[in-house]
């Protein structure tokens, strides 16, 4: 029997909890498609790490550091924000826009 035969392998919550965060449904094939291709389309083992720490909510963001008393929950690269999950993405979104001009 092999582990998720035996264990529950969904990863249905963290779809729910992506959906929650980006106020959009999410739909089973695109979700499949992301589960299946995440590591596929980096080629640098340091962003594949970090895409599917995130992907999967391992990364810690500066909110979840601030509940664990690490300090503060503001976002490291703006300052002005709580780092949440959605708004780290939006801030790497910018930053990497900005980077290619």
């Amino acid at each position: 029997m092999s582990f998720c035969q035996k264990f529950d392998c969904s990863t249905e919550y963290i779809r729910r909890q992506w959906q929650m965060d980006l106020e959009q449904d999410i739909g089973n094939d695109n979700w499949e498609s992301i589960m299946k291709n995440t590591l596929n389309i980096l080629c640098c083992n340091t962003d594949g790490e970090m895409q599917f720490k995130i992907l999967q909510r391992l990364h810690y963001t500066p909110l979840l550091r601030s509940k664990l008393g690490l300090g503060s929950p503001l976002c490291i690269m703006c300052d002005t924000e709580v780092g949440t999950f959605s708004h780290d993405l939006e801030v790497y979104k910018v930053t990497a826009v900005l980077g290619k001009m």
